[in-house]
């Protein structure tokens, strides 16, 4: 009887601390099915790939490449609209309330300032590498490329005169020997034309005593003849029917690494380099993608391709750049401000008129 008694006292202890194992092992085995689903969706919802960016751009055919290899290094499908930047900034406007484009991208800064509050704040990691001048700006304007106004010259005619900035403009020996476009014409010419006036003058107006001065000799030195358009300015430097030319860098680096007989320098009293950017459109539906793509753009890889291939300055500092192109960081950049410049150029623009028809 007591061996009975014993048996059954431990079949109770068994059965006792089984019940107890699977009672402590119970939670364990429940919490993960209600803890799951709460640490997965947010991140789901917060971060949608959609695979997927709508571009207005105003990119040369040269950039061009550059976002189809995005396309192909990324796998997102790239749909690009193409236009002027400023057409292209009012449909950016009209589309406000509906977006369609995720990024707009192309043309000076100068020319974004009427629209800030369209575009989403984002400054990409690779800013700490960009230039001087040419960080992010406000937060939503993004550098890719700067060009810049120059003085360019044919190396088989320029002999022994020496070109080191605009006052070199004035030498009676390039009389009737420099190209100049129409500032009415070409926005390029009207760029030179203020950064002329303000480098030239009181550093203070575009219209003061010493600027108008200068623009009025320069006029005279011109001898009477003006290109009908940037593109006619730079080809006849560079074929040889003038000495020298006021444009562009871009313009000037695509004749080099074509071999042309050109040179150049960027006046020493100062430029103010044409920062293209791009933005970020507020409230696009791609909005990852749309950050990837700037921080493309930005990249080592991209910044050394917009010298070697693309033939406008690089803004970041670490870029690869062929010989003849001069580092970002290394070009005297005036005080000029370019929103100045845009609220006085159609005024200097009417001034210019005056002063051509003063002296022809």
């Amino acid at each position: 009887m007591k061996k009975l008694l014993a048996l059954l006292l431990a079949f109770a202890m068994v059965f006792s601390l089984v019940a107890c194992t699977s009672s402590s092992n119970e939670p364990a085995q429940t919490e993960p099915e209600t803890t799951q689903p709460e640490a997965t969706e947010p991140a789901a919802a917060e971060d949608p790939d959609t695979g997927k960016l709508v571009i207005y751009t105003s990119f040369t055919d040269a950039q061009m490449p550059l976002i189809n290899d995005f396309e192909a290094q990324t796998g997102i499908k790239v749909e690009v609209i193409t236009d002027g930047a400023s057409a292209l900034l009012k449909r950016v406007e009209a589309e406000k309330d509906s977006p369609y484009a995720d990024i707009i991208i192309g043309g000076s800064k100068t020319i974004y300032g009427d629209y800030l509050d369209l575009f989403e704040e984002y400054v990409t990691p690779n800013d700490e590498f960009l230039a001087e001048n040419h960080h992010v700006e406000y937060g939503k304007l993004t550098p890719y490329s700067a060009d810049s106004i120059l003085i360019m010259w044919n190396t088989n005619l320029i002999g022994d005169i020496e070109i080191k900035g605009f006052k070199d403009l004035l030498k009676p020996e390039l009389k009737g020997k420099i190209a100049m476009a129409d500032p009415a014409a070409a926005s390029s010419a009207a760029s030179a034309l203020c950064l002329m006036a303000w480098v030239m003058g009181d550093h203070q107006s575009y219209f003061s005593d010493p600027s108008i001065e200068y623009l009025t000799e320069f006029a005279k030195n011109l001898d009477g003849k003006l290109a009908a358009g940037s593109s006619a300015c730079h080809k006849s430097c560079a074929d040889g029917e003038y000495t020298c030319a006021v444009t562009f860098n871009s313009a000037v680096y695509n004749y080099i690494n074509e071999g042309a007989p050109v040179s150049f320098c960027y006046p020493e009293e100062g430029v103010s380099p044409f920062s293209d950017v791009g933005a970020i459109i507020k409230g696009a539906a791609n909005m990852k993608s749309a950050k990837m793509f700037m921080d493309y753009i930005t990249s080592k890889e991209v910044q050394s391709r917009m010298g070697a291939e693309m033939f406008s300055n690089p803004v970041r500092v670490d870029a690869e750049l062929p010989e003849y192109m001069v580092a970002p960081d290394a070009i005297y950049e005036s005080d000029e401000d370019p929103v100045k410049r845009a609220e006085n150029m159609a005024e200097l623009k009417e001034k210019w008129n005056d002063i051509w028809a003063s002296v022809n």
